[in-house]
């Protein structure tokens, strides 16, 4: 039996496009809250946006789901197999 890799995973496309659509995602809402949260001309207004917030706790989800992705730790998590543990690295 041949370890599953990246390459040869029946997965990785999948993977791949979950990241892409992640990251996409996170510049699409990042342009919009810059759009969005103008600053002002003078003085210090600042305005508190229920929307501009979730667009923020979005980008911030989007950017730990990438996170999770791309980093894995490198030791052995409880209950995981070797060849589980190969695959994840």
């Amino acid at each position: 039996m041949t370890d599953v890799t990246f390459d040869n995973g029946k997965l990785s496309t999948l993977y791949l496009h979950e990241l892409w659509w992640l990251a996409s995602s996170l510049i699409r809402k990042a342009d919009h809250l810059f759009e969005e949260a103008k600053v002002p001309e003078s003085g210090y207004l600042l305005q508190v946006s229920p929307e501009l917030h979730s667009v923020i706790a979005s980008i911030l989800a989007d950017a730990a789901n990438i996170k999770k992705m791309v980093v894995t730790p490198s030791a052995k998590l409880n209950g995981e197999s070797g060849a589980q543990s190969r695959l994840r690295k």
